[in-house]
C-alpha cells in the first residue's frame, strides 16, 4: 500500500468511505462463503441477475463474445498489466489472463478473494476498494471494473474512485467501466429482464436467487454526467452500449439500457 497516500486522507473522510462499503462488503462476504461458494465454484459469479439462480451456466458463445468485447474496448496487448477493480470471485480476470502479461484482482470482500485464489492460483489478489486503490500511481496499463459501479450509490464516492483510477493508470493507459444502468432506459431493462426470466424458466430447473434474497439497489446513471465526472480527473471519456447480459441465440450482443465508458489517461 502507498502509506503516504493514506496519510494525507482526513479521518472523517476515511470513516465516511468505510461506512459506504460496509453493507456491500457484508453481502459479498456472505455470498462467497459456505453453501453459496460450493454452488458457484468455477461459474460466472454475479455477472447477471438470473445467472445467480442455481443451475444456470453461461454458454461458451456468450462468454467468448463478452471477453472479446472487453478485450477490444480496452485494447489489451500481451505486454499489458491489468487491474480488475471489483474482481469478485476472479472469474473474469481468469478469462483475461491468457491475453495479458500480468493480472491483479482487487475486491472489498476477503471471502470472494479466498475463493478466487482457490481456483486461480496464477492471479494476484488484494483486498481494497475503488475509492482507495492500494497501489502507487502509474502502476497499470489497463483497468477493468465490470458490474461494479452498478452497486455504488454515493456520487462523491464515484468521483473519488475516478480520481483513483486516473492515479493508478500509466500515461496512455485505459480503463473500462462496464455495465452502468442508463437512467433513461430503465423501462427497456425491465421488459428485457422479464423476457429473459421467462426464457430461463422454460429451459432450466431454477433454484434460489441469491441476489434477490440479499437485495442490492442498482444505481442509475446519466451518460453525460458520468463522463463529465471522468473528464474532471483529466481523462478522456467515451461511452458505448454494453454487452447484453441476457444474451441468448438470436439476440443482439449489445443493449441500450446499460452503457460502458472507456477512459484514457493522456497525462
Amino acid at each position: 500500500m502507498d502509506a503516504g497516500f493514506y496519510g494525507q486522507m482526513g479521518q472523517q473522510y476515511y470513516l465516511s468511505l468505510f461506512s459506504i462499503i460496509m453493507e456491500l462488503q457484508n453481502i459479498f462476504n456472505s455470498w462467497a462463503s459456505g453453501q453459496t461458494a460450493k454452488k458457484f465454484t468455477e461459474k460466472q459469479w454475479l455477472l447477471s441477475k438470473w445467472e445467480n439462480i442455481e443451475g444456470i451456466d453461461w454458454p461458451q458463445e456468450k462468454i467468448a463474445a463478452m471477453v472479446d468485447q472487453i478485450t477490444m474496448r480496452l485494447g489489451l496487448l500481451p505486454d499489458h498489466s491489468l487491474l480488475d477493480l471489483g474482481c469478485g470471485g476472479g472469474w473474469l480476470l481468469k478469462k483475461m489472463q491468457p491475453i495479458i502479461k500480468k493480472g491483479v484482482g482487487i475486491d472489498i470482500s476477503f471471502n470472494m478473494l479466498q475463493h478466487a485464489a482457490s481456483f486461480f492460483q496464477e492471479g494476484d489478489w488484494v483486498t481494497g476498494q475503488a475509492a482507495q486503490i492500494p497501489f502507487k500511481e502509474a502502476t497499470f496499463d489497463r483497468l477493468l471494473s465490470y458490474f461494479v459501479f452498478i452497486n455504488i450509490q454515493d456520487k462523491e464516492y464515484i468521483k473519488k474512485s475516478l480520481q483513483e483510477i486516473h492515479r493508478v493508470l500509466k500515461k496512455g493507459g485505459k480503463a473500462l467501466i462496464g455495465q452502468l444502468p442508463d437512467k433513461d432506459k430503465s423501462a427497456d431493462y425491465d421488459q428485457d429482464k422479464s423476457e429473459y426470466l421467462d426464457y430461463c424458466q422454460e429451459r432450466f430447473s431454477l433454484g434460489q436467487n441469491y441476489r434477490d434474497e440479499n437485495y442490492v439497489p442498482l444505481q442509475l446513471y446519466d451518460r453525460d454526467e458520468f463522463c463529465e465526472m471522468a473528464l474532471q480527473t483529466g481523462m478522456t471519456c467515451r461511452s458505448d452500449q454494453s454487452f447484453n447480459p441476457f444474451y441468448r441465440p438470436g439476440q443482439d450482443l449489445t443493449i441500450n439500457w446499460r452503457f460502458d465508458v472507456i477512459l484514457e489517461k493522456n497525462s
